[in-house]
């Protein structure tokens, strides 16, 4: 006979976590710091933690989860905030956001997420801080396009080149990262046999794409935002939209078609073909990269360079 799960709902923010147990109905306040996260981590037993995805405030739950191998659940703040309301609540707090939350993985029993490597979380930190720049830079070069003060074009040109030189270092510390483990680089080198994908794509696709290789060519396609959802109603068949998934990956990749219609004869072919039977440029481009991703998914799970 299979046991009922046990679920625990909690709400995390910056400075303390709060905890809904199901079992006994009981709501509890804890710091969000590693002493008492691990204390109360060691005492939960065989359960399930189910809570939001909350950036990096989550960060030392999810790793004292890792270290004894209790499974979690990080939960799309939408997809919860969607739930909330169709169970009828409207308003939200902290404690009452960790007992719906209980109650979500009670009535809708969610895979657990894939917990994620460290050496992959520093890789996802770096190119996360490397991004952040790349748009100061971006910002800065609009700034400078506009202003004709003397003194404040000098100023930004220095923090253009500020902040240039902090990219490039990062940038270093990625590839030093990468080459110092084994399979990481292995898998980077892959990544980069298909069309489209070059280093900054591959370190996206590693940091950001745990499940790569471990999950069916469905399950990839919406974690990257790039399966297309249907609208339909009786009679009514609108047009299918992507929506939701991990943001950063799918511009990723939808970089990564368009320079693989470009180059590539292969997709350049799919892609007027598509376009020939009446699609949309834009819906042609997140077809490829769809596509794209799938095969480089099936990629990953044979351990294969891209073949056509």
């Amino acid at each position: 006979m299979t046991l009922p799960q046990c679920y625990i709902g909690v709400d995390v923010s910056k400075n303390w976590i709060d905890v809904f147990v199901a079992s006994t109905q009981k709501l509890t306040r804890i710091a969000n710091r590693q002493s008492s996260l691990s204390e109360w981590v060691a005492g939960l037993g065989e359960v399930t933690v189910i809570f939001e995805a909350t950036g990096r405030y989550d960060h030392e739950l999810r790793t004292q989860l890792d270290e004894l191998g209790i499974p979690y659940v990080r939960m799309n703040p939408l997809r919860a905030r969607q739930f909330a309301r169709a169970a009828g609540f409207l308003a939200k707090t902290d404690r009452l956001d960790a007992r719906i939350l209980c109650m979500m993985g009670e009535a809708l029993r969610p895979e657990p997420t894939m917990p994620i490597q460290p050496v992959r979380q520093r890789l996802y930190d770096l190119q996360a801080r490397r991004e952040d720049i790349v748009v100061m830079i971006i910002a800065e070069q609009g700034r400078l396009s506009i202003v004709k003060d003397p003194f404040i074009c000098s100023d930004l040109k220095a923090s253009i080149r500020a902040l240039t030189r902090r990219r490039d270092a990062l940038q270093k510390q990625i590839d030093a990262h990468i080459e110092a483990n084994r399979q990481l680089a292995e898998q980077y080198r892959q990544l980069q046999s298909a069309p489209g994908v070059g280093p900054q794509v591959a370190c996206r696709l590693m940091a950001s794409m745990p499940e790569l290789g471990r999950v069916n060519r469905r399950q990839i396609a919406s974690l990257a935002g790039l399966a297309p959802h249907a609208r339909e109603s009786g009679l009514y068949k609108g047009k299918r939209t992507i929506h939701g998934g991990r943001s950063h990956v799918r511009r990723a990749m939808y970089m990564a078609a368009l320079v693989a219609i470009r180059w590539d004869q292969h997709w350049k072919m799919a892609y007027q073909t598509m376009r020939e039977a009446g699609k949309a440029a834009k819906t042609a481009i997140i077809a490829v990269a769809r596509r794209l991703l799938v095969r480089i998914n099936a990629m990953v799970k044979t351990g294969l360079s891209y073949q056509v």
